[in-house]
């Protein structure tokens, strides 16, 4: 599991805001989207 879940999410979709993209986040094992 990611150390900082919750940070990589917010990171990754202030990325794809900022870059007007879309993307896909699959919570699995990494914790992330929660």
């Amino acid at each position: 599991p990611l150390e900082d879940a919750t940070k990589t999410t917010s990171i990754i979709l202030e990325a794809l805001k900022d870059t007007e993209q879309r993307g896909l986040i699959d919570r699995g094992w990494g914790g992330l989207g929660n």
